[in-house]
């Protein structure tokens, strides 16, 4: 696959996880994928599952990510993006990411998250223990 497609792909993983399709998002993955965030580490595409889950139970709706801006080369992609989200703890969420992910055979298979993370702790607070 080219760069086009691989953008596309990631496209589609995050316009399907920000309209809450988060099985159609899951299958974008292959089954070998790993997810990394700072402050939780690397999840296995089934924790990350869990960890979307999770998130279900702390934000209103799902969490809405915006690509704002994508490079791509080879099987890499990387992405500028931004959150946007109620918080059942009364706090808007509006955090800006980058986000690297490597696609292989149609498929997500590593992504590394970088966020502001001193931002999600004082939103999330204590809804999240790895945020604090």
């Amino acid at each position: 696959m080219g760069t086009a497609e691989n953008k596309h792909i990631v496209q589609e993983f995050f316009a399907h996880s920000s309209a809450g399709r988060r099985d159609q998002a899951l299958a974008l993955m292959g089954d070998d994928a790993t997810w990394w965030a700072p402050g939780v580490g690397v999840m296995t595409k089934a924790q990350f599952a869990q960890m979307m889950g999770y998130m279900d139970k702390i934000i209103k709706g799902p969490i809405a990510i915006a690509i704002k801006a994508m490079t791509a080369e080879d099987d890499r992609v990387a992405a500028e993006a931004e959150s946007d989200a109620e918080v059942v703890n009364g706090k808007h969420y509006h955090n800006t990411y980058h986000f690297l992910v490597v696609v292989r055979g149609g498929k997500i298979r590593e992504v590394k998250e970088y966020n502001d993370s001193r931002y999600a702790a004082e939103v999330f607070g204590d809804l999240i223990p790895s945020a604090r």
